[in-house]
């Protein structure tokens, strides 16, 4: 097998799993794929795709209609993603979130619909929405923003490594360094 056959073999294995959308109790099927969405923090690294039929209600095209993802994240914080990939596919369409870091903010479940609009000027025409369906982001492990008393692990490792060098008889004219009250390393030459 060449590099061309197993890059065509990895993609038909490698099928796009979706969550499904029954057009008639409006629930959101979600695969064991995307029961979890993510790591605190993460920011555009993981995609979830949906599958919907596109005729829905009273004979609505969802093709003709903009999709969002409504969600509201662990800290209960809400927002929307708009779906710029919406693609038809014979009878049904399908589109993708791609989860943001607003999304991913917090460990716990995030909740989210569907939602599909038509709107002229400042009134909404049409407006179809899915059921409420979750997922969950793991906890992960973020540096607080703001700088405190301890510098973070690199700043230590240099402070750590000019140390050493100054131990083992530094010449005249080494620098020393410290930390200002912005956070900012400063060089300070000793003659």
């Amino acid at each position: 097998m060449n590099l061309e056959e197993a890059i065509k073999a990895t993609e038909l294995s490698e099928e796009t799993v979706y969550c499904e959308i029954d057009p008639e109790t409006r629930e959101i099927s979600v695969p064991e794929t995307y029961r979890i969405i993510g790591v605190e923090s993460d920011e555009d690294v993981e995609r979830v795709w949906f599958k919907c039929p596109k005729i829905v209600g009273d004979n609505i095209d969802l093709s003709t209609l903009f999709i969002y993802v409504n969600f509201e994240n662990a800290s209960g914080e809400k927002d929307r993603y708009y779906c710029d990939d919406m693609s038809v596919d014979g009878d049904f369409i399908t589109f993708s979130w791609l989860i943001s870091r607003k999304c991913a903010k917090s460990k716990g479940t995030v909740r989210f619909i569907v939602c599909a609009k038509k709107s002229q000027e400042d009134d909404v025409t049409n407006e179809w929405n899915t059921t409420v369906a979750e997922a969950e982001v793991l906890e992960g492990l973020e540096p607080d923003e703001s700088f405190e008393e301890t510098q973070p692990d690199i700043i230590n490792q240099i402070l750590e490594e000019i140390d050493k060098i100054k131990d083992m008889g530094g010449v005249s004219g080494t620098s020393s360094f410290y930390i200002n009250e912005y956070g900012h390393l400063i060089q300070v030459i000793d003659d």
